[in-house]
């Protein structure tokens, strides 16, 4: 465990991260991407939520990444970080694929 108390691990395809929480956030925690947590991984990157002065903050390897006022912004912001860490991991995939596949057809030509 961190220093915040609460740490899941977790593996989508082959990225992995860590998102630890604070005892207020555990709860939050527990239910984003909870189908895809898993028992021992070596992590790519490491996520934390932290409750401080009636903000909600997102940190991504130590670095602050969004401080909101409610919980339902929070979670989205959690999501979009792992959605985006996850997509970022995934760039050597789409380094071969041709640019019309990746956009609509009147961009592409």
């Amino acid at each position: 465990m961190g220093v915040y108390g609460w740490k899941g691990l977790y593996r989508i395809a082959d990225f992995s991260f860590a998102l630890e929480a604070d005892a207020q956030l555990r709860d939050l925690a527990e239910v984003v991407y909870s189908d895809t947590r898993v028992a021992c991984s070596d992590t790519s990157v490491h996520f934390a939520l932290e409750c401080r002065e009636d903000k909600f903050i997102l940190y991504r390897d130590a670095a602050e990444v969004a401080a909101v006022g409610d919980l339902s912004t929070l979670f989205q912001e959690v999501e979009w970080a792992l959605t985006e860490a996850a997509m970022a991991g995934l760039g050597h995939f789409f380094r071969y694929m041709p640019v019309s596949f990746l956009l609509p057809t009147e961009l592409a030509s």
